[in-house]
């Protein structure tokens, strides 16, 4: 399903009414004009997110009976032929982000490690074109998150694992969302940008166990 941006607007609003109501899975819905009315929005428009929500795997409707929550688990992220689209409305609960934000660790820490030997000059460049961007987006966390991903997307890149590289994929957008919600509460984006230039200058260096140990610094300051 390729879906509309309104539709993607309702379905994260949808999202969001879930999530602030405590909602559970098997729990059902509002009415559709209950809905529409609490999330301010027309009927066409509900019915245009809730068929989306529901091809993500969101709610789900039974005839006569209305809309219900599914079960909908961060194990959706890796198997549904969705996932990328999934990432953007996945509802983790607290020790899901813990789970995933550990699985980050992991995977980045070693793969900066990687790249420490492999990196070339034009991908040198690439990550610092990203740093520049982030200086000169501090005070807009929109741009500032996109640098910041796709700087740790090119150290990815540099592995050349393919499997490393789709996994990463998948988890862009959550991570993307982390990270704008750690500007917009903590607005720490001088501190990003001292950790990013320090896992370059290792990168630089070719010095495998320098960027390791700056990335897992980094990495720390993001997961508080």
């Amino acid at each position: 399903m390729q879906p509309d941006k309104l539709s993607v607007r309702v379905c994260e609003r949808l999202e969001a009414y879930i999530r602030e109501n405590g909602l559970m899975p098997g729990d059902r819905l509002p009415t559709q004009k209950e809905l529409a009315e609490l999330l301010g929005i027309s009927m066409s428009s509900l019915r245009e997110g809730l068929q989306y929500a529901e091809a993500l795997g969101l709610v789900r409707t039974k005839q006569g009976s209305g809309t219900f929550v599914q079960d909908l688990s961060v194990d959706s992220l890796f198997s549904s032929q969705h996932a990328a689209t999934l990432s953007r409305v996945i509802l983790l609960n607290e020790k899901e982000w813990f789970d995933l934000l550990q699985m980050r660790g992991i995977l980045e820490t070693a793969a900066v490690a990687l790249a420490a030997e492999r990196i070339s000059a034009e991908e040198l460049d690439l990550l610092h074109r990203q740093i520049d961007l982030m200086i000169e987006h501090k005070d807009d966390s929109e741009a500032f998150a996109e640098a910041d991903i796709t700087y740790h997307e090119i150290i990815i890149g540099v592995v050349g694992n393919s499997i490393l590289e789709q996994v990463y994929k998948n988890m862009r957008d959550l991570l993307r969302r982390h990270q704008l919600m750690i500007l917009n509460l903590s607005g720490e984006s001088r501190n990003s940008i001292a950790n990013h230039r320090e896992i370059y200058e290792r990168l630089l260096e070719r010095d495998g166990l320098g960027a390791r140990k700056a990335m897992e610094k980094h990495l720390r300051h993001t997961t508080r």
